[in-house]
């Protein structure tokens, strides 16, 4: 059995250089929050590690 640990979840605010070894769930390529993600990761020496990206369907059904 997996068991996931959330360690900066209860944390108000963060430092880019904490994922640094964190699992990331994050948007997918079509949201910008995606591309400045990765950017301010390889801004501070890392790509990270992102495990999943979500897939938004609006309510009209598309993608």
């Amino acid at each position: 059995m997996r068991v996931a640990l959330y360690t900066l979840a209860n944390e108000e605010q963060i430092d880019i250089a904490d994922m640094k070894l964190e699992q990331i769930i994050s948007m997918n390529e079509k949201y910008h929050v995606y591309h400045d993600v990765i950017n301010a990761c390889h801004l501070n020496g890392f790509n990270p590690n992102i495990v999943a990206k979500l897939v938004v369907m609006d309510i009209s059904g598309s993608y």
